[in-house]
C-alpha cells in the first residue's frame, strides 16, 4: 500500500504515550461504565436501573459512532467520553426503577364506606 494512505486500523491503534490505562476503559467498556461516579452511594433503584442499562448506554454509544462514519469522519469519540455528557439522573427519573409518588399519601383509600 502507498504510504499516502491512511490506514484506518493504523490510526486507531494505540501509539507510544498513549495513556494504557484509559485504553483499558476504551476496550473494555463494561470497566468505563460500571467505574462512573453514579455507582458511588447509589441507591437500591438506581443501581439496578445502572445495572440493567449498560446495554442500552453502549447502544447509543455505538449509534454515536455510527453517525460519525456516515458523516464521513473517523470515530474519535471514546466510551468513557460518551458517559461523561450522559444524563443519569434525567434518565433513571424516566426509567420504571424511579420510585413514584404514592397517592395514597394525599387520598388515602377508604376501605369500607359507613352510612351516616
Amino acid at each position: 500500500m502507498p504510504s499516502h494512505y491512511l490506514d484506518p486500523l493504523q490510526s486507531l491503534s494505540p501509539t507510544f504515550g498513549d495513556d494504557p490505562f484509559q485504553n483499558f476503559l476504551t476496550d473494555v467498556p463494561e470497566a468505563a461504565y460500571f467505574s462512573t461516579p453514579q455507582f458511588q452511594g447509589a441507591t437500591p433503584n438506581l443501581r439496578s436501573f445502572l445495572q440493567t442499562g449498560f446495554r442500552d448506554f453502549h447502544n447509543e454509544f455505538l449509534g454515536a459512532l455510527g453517525a460519525q462514519i456516515k458523516g464521513g469522519n473517523l470515530p474519535t469519540l471514546r466510551f468513557p467520553e460518551f458517559l461523561q455528557d450522559m444524563p443519569f439522573q434525567q434518565r433513571f427519573q424516566e426509567s420504571r426503577f424511579a420510585p413514584r409518588q404514592s397517592r395514597s399519601r394525599f387520598a388515602p383509600q377508604t376501605r369500607f364506606t359507613y352510612p351516616f
